[in-house]
């Protein structure tokens, strides 16, 4: 009878190390993974800054060309708010010029 309790107490015990040594091995994959994620989310940021850049950049030539700020919304991907914006922006920086 002694025997069969402590069979089932290591029984037991070996349970609960597979089950522990299961969940550290998942929590390790779960970091993992984190890391990865938390990569792939930098270098989205990245592109997608360096897009806009070139978007503004865009903007800023169709302005001196002439282009309205619908052109821009269309053209460049803009918000027509940015676009306002960036109209704004250039016609400060002409005025400042004429004035130098």
């Amino acid at each position: 009878m002694k025997q069969q309790h402590t069979e089932a107490e290591l029984n037991q015990k070996k349970q609960v190390q597979v089950l522990a040594s299961g969940s550290i091995g998942m929590g390790r994959r779960l970091v993992a993974i984190e890391k990865k994620l938390n990569l792939a989310v930098e270098k989205q940021s990245e592109i997608l800054s360096k897009e806009g850049g070139v978007s503004y950049n865009r903007a800023m030539e169709l302005l001196e060309m002439g282009a309205t700020i619908d052109d821009l919304v269309s053209k460049c991907g803009l918000i027509r708010a940015e676009a306002e914006l960036i109209s704004l922006l250039k016609q400060e920086s002409r005025r400042n010029s004429d004035y130098h």
